[in-house]
């Protein structure tokens, strides 16, 4: 049997074992599926954060440098393509090898997101 998938484990990720759709806290259009979130123990600037395989609907900023609590990153900021609010950043280089797995991995930032579906 399969192991199931971390969404599955998770029952504020699922919704009776179904995944749920994560959307623009402020226009509500849809970013995400919660069976494509990585981990949940990761912290943006507004609080709590969680890392993403796949995003849809964003526009990806231009490129900046960024010192985080695991290391040096090149990152871009993510915007919703409807109304325009950043969501989060997308990871696009790692300076320490260990954190090689987060480039082009996504940050959703859950003050900017809500449940949508």
């Amino acid at each position: 049997m399969d192991k199931p998938s971390f969404y599955q484990t998770h029952s504020k990720f699922n919704n009776n074992g179904k995944p749920m759709i994560y959307g623009c806290c402020n226009c509500l259009t849809h970013l995400t599926t919660t069976n494509l979130v990585i981990s949940d123990r990761y912290t943006g600037s507004s609080g709590n954060a969680l890392l993403i395989y796949k995003v849809l609907n964003v526009k990806v900023g231009r490129s900046m440098f960024r010192k985080m609590t695991t290391g040096d990153y090149t990152v871009a900021d993510i915007c919703c393509h409807q109304c325009g609010k950043v969501v989060g950043w997308k990871y696009l280089k790692s300076s320490a090898e260990d954190q090689k797995f987060k480039e082009g991995r996504f940050i959703l930032e859950c003050a900017y997101i809500t449940v949508v579906g």
